[in-house]
């Protein structure tokens, strides 16, 4: 009976001791999360913005290219007629 009793009180020492890691575990798991998100969100709505403002730049650089190209096309267009003429 004696070594019966000493087993189950090592037993619930290693259980209440592995419940213990758990928790502290999750503890500091959600307070790391948390600590992040608070971090992180408004970071989120920073690059959210720089990313509205890369894709109106992108597309008005484009705009701009395709002038370009456009005008470039007419202006050796008329200087090669000129040039055959």
């Amino acid at each position: 009976m004696k070594n019966l009793n000493n087993d189950v009180e090592r037993m619930a020492n290693g259980i209440a001791y592995c419940i213990g890691m758990v928790a502290v575990f999750l503890i500091m798991f959600f307070a790391a999360c948390h600590i992040l998100n608070s971090i992180i969100d408004p970071c989120l709505a920073m690059l959210e913005s720089l990313a509205e403002n890369v894709l109106r730049m992108g597309t008005a650089l484009m705009k701009i290219l395709l002038v370009s190209v456009f005008v470039i096309a007419i202006y050796k267009v008329f200087i090669e007629a000129q040039n055959e003429s």
